[in-house]
């Protein structure tokens, strides 16, 4: 329960804009105030870079840092492996595709 005399000073206060105010606190180039969506695909392959080699504890730690869960960053690296597995299937399908073209004008 909040007292009335600490609700008037918090009103107080804010009409007068007298409330700190913390900026973004930058750690490795990230903002702690982006949401897990808003990073880029290569601040969330540094972060699966970065995190490889760290102890469930330690990871705990750097992603409450960075504002994020240990489970987004799960996600991030299942994401990355599996675009990489699906363009190299693409490229192999790409190259079967060109070489039967290719079969196909030198026969003509």
């Amino acid at each position: 329960m909040i007292g009335c005399s600490t609700l008037e000073n918090w009103i107080v206060k804010a009409r007068n804009q007298e409330f700190e105010t913390h900026s973004t606190k930058e750690i490795n180039g990230l903002s702690q105030d982006k949401r897990p969506q808003d990073w880029t695909l290569e601040e969330r392959l540094n972060v699966v870079i970065l995190s490889s080699t760290m102890s469930e504890e330690a990871l705990s730690e750097y992603c409450r840092e960075q504002g994020i869960y240990p489970h987004h960053v799960k996600q991030w690296k299942l994401d990355i492996v599996s675009s990489s597995e699906m363009s190299k299937a693409d490229s192999r399908s790409k190259m079967k595709a060109l070489t039967q073209e290719n079969k196909a004008l030198k026969k003509s």
